[in-house]
């Protein structure tokens, strides 16, 4: 198996024990753009999650660009949305169902049509790369109960595959592009997996290996009042989902799911969910001696 398609955690595998070393819990979090303390990196990345393990599939989709777009994304969102009265950010779930700031007869489907077309434009001219990764929860739990009875039960989750499966995609994307550059990653605080996720790297990202090889500066959380992209990330990886669900049930995506996916697709993208065989390529090496070895001292 070619290196570049390994697992990040994998690729770590040649490091031994001795390397571990404690990570600094308050270089995980970044800041609101006005803030004076704001990490270095370039490149940032915001994810958002659709689904659970109690849901037919779990979809983990967001976006990765620069600094100083991120900064004009959060300029233009804003007057957008306050431009519609909307004071408490965008929420793609009660946008679909006409719920909380989006309640009541004012909100028409054409007033929602022209707000998100908005919206998507505003993502395709800011946002450089588009990331997701999803699974059927049936199918995960059908390989890893057969590959992967080896590696640890936090380990052994469609969440983390899922994430690890982004960082790949960004690994690949961000090592043509930006060769000297890093990026921070940031998730939705308050999900199933953030703390999973963060305990998971809170060691490896530390290591050279992570930031060379994966360029993975840090991986943090925050919430969606506070850092704007991650309400751009819940739009995609809700409307992914529902995608996906539509498609399953249905054969067919519905049409207004359809029409705002392709309102967003016009950024360089990558990912999608995964069939059996592609769960089981990934899981098999989670389950090698190499990266049991790697966390027997967890």
């Amino acid at each position: 198996m070619n290196n570049s398609l390994l697992p990040p955690a994998l690729v770590l595998a040649d490091f031994p024990a001795k390397c571990y070393k404690p990570f600094p819990l308050s270089k995980l979090f970044l800041h609101p753009y006005n803030s004076k303390l704001k990490l270095t990196a370039v490149l940032k990345a915001f994810f958002d999650e659709s689904g659970s393990d109690d849901t037919p599939a779990l979809l983990i989709a967001g976006y990765v660009s620069t600094e100083s777009r991120w900064e004009r994304f959060e300029r233009r969102w804003t007057e957008v949305i306050e431009s519609e009265g909307i004071q408490r950010g965008f929420h793609m779930v009660d946008f679909e169902t006409g719920s909380g700031e989006f309640r009541g007869p004012l909100w028409t489907p054409e007033r929602k049509d022209h707000l998100f077309r908005q919206l998507a434009e505003i993502i395709g001219r800011e946002a450089m790369f588009e990331v997701a990764a999803g699974v059927s929860i049936s199918d995960f739990k059908a390989v890893s109960s057969r590959v992967g009875k080896r590696f640890r039960a936090n380990i052994k989750t469609p969440y983390a595959l899922c994430v690890l499966l982004c960082i790949t995609h960004i690994t690949l994307w961000a090592r043509k592009r930006w060769r000297n550059e890093e990026v921070a990653l940031v998730f939705d605080q308050g999900r199933k997996f953030t703390g999973e996720i963060l305990q998971w790297y809170k060691q490896a990202a530390s290591w050279g290996k992570l930031r060379e090889f994966h360029k993975v500066k840090s991986i943090g959380v925050a919430r969606k009042e506070e850092q704007l992209a991650l309400q751009a990330a819940d739009i995609l990886a809700h409307l992914g989902f529902r995608a996906y669900k539509s498609s399953d049930s249905r054969g067919f995506i519905d049409p207004v799911t359809e029409k705002r996916l392709l309102a967003l697709h016009h950024v360089k993208r990558a990912g999608g969910f995964l069939d059996r065989k592609d769960i089981e390529y990934w899981l098999k090496p989670l389950s090698s001696d190499l990266f049991i070895k790697l966390f027997k001292n967890r």
